[in-house]
């Protein structure tokens, strides 16, 4: 909560903590039609597709914001992020991503705040 207060946030207001998921597909063509008894030999053309879901939970409310992006870069965040301020948001908590510190990022006027580094031995849930 003092890192909310640091910021400039208040009680009450909305505060996401969001990140990025990568979902993707293999996709193979594999059914060939041939003569019975001839072993068929083809090339299987892989592509992978990939569409990322950016989602911030605000646990206090109960309430999710989500959007799909092709791309995880500044400028696509930065559309998100511009949808979830006029819809209320104050504030995002999220990692130190390099494209979460981008100019344009900040530009949209959200309060950011960082989650400290990975530090397993803080953690209670192993002890």
């Amino acid at each position: 909560m003092a890192a909310l207060e640091a910021e400039g946030l208040r009680r009450g207001e909305e505060v996401v903590f969001a990140d990025e998921m990568r979902l993707g597909m293999l996709r193979q063509v594999r059914r060939v039609w041939g003569r019975r008894g001839e072993k068929l030999r083809r090339r299987v053309e892989l592509r992978y597709e990939w569409v990322y879901l950016v989602l911030g939970v605000d646990p206090m409310k109960g309430r999710l914001w989500w959007d799909w992006v092709k791309r995880v870069r500044g400028v696509e965040i930065a559309q998100v992020l511009r949808a979830w301020k006029g819809a209320g948001v104050k504030g995002v908590v999220w990692d130190h991503a390099a494209f979460h510190k981008a100019k344009v990022v900040g530009e949209v006027g959200l309060r950011r705040i960082y989650q400290p580094p990975y530090s397993p031995e803080s953690c209670g849930a192993g002890i």
